[in-house]
């Protein structure tokens, strides 16, 4: 969801790319596995990402796609959750 958006940007703004960028990064998978969960490594990678939907939203004026955002986040954060309490 996050890269559509940015894929949609028009501001021509630079920063939203570098965020983009830090945000994909590989460690926050790696540690969802099953193998390797680790809470933090998944928090990490889901603020990145909020942070640069937070930015595209202001950019842009598009709260609908930062309400949906919000609502995916909630999801995860619920999921891990649940992960943790199934241990």
């Amino acid at each position: 969801h996050v890269l559509a958006c940015v894929h949609r940007d028009n501001s021509g703004d630079k920063r939203l790319r570098e965020l983009m960028d830090k945000a994909l990064y590989s460690c926050q998978y790696w540690w969802a596995s099953i193998w390797n969960f680790d809470p933090t490594q998944i928090y990490r990678g889901a603020y990145l990402l909020m942070d640069t939907l937070e930015l595209y939203s202001s950019l842009n004026d598009d709260r609908e796609s930062l309400r949906i955002g919000r609502d995916l986040y909630n999801n995860l954060v619920y999921s891990v959750a649940e992960r943790l309490r199934q241990k």
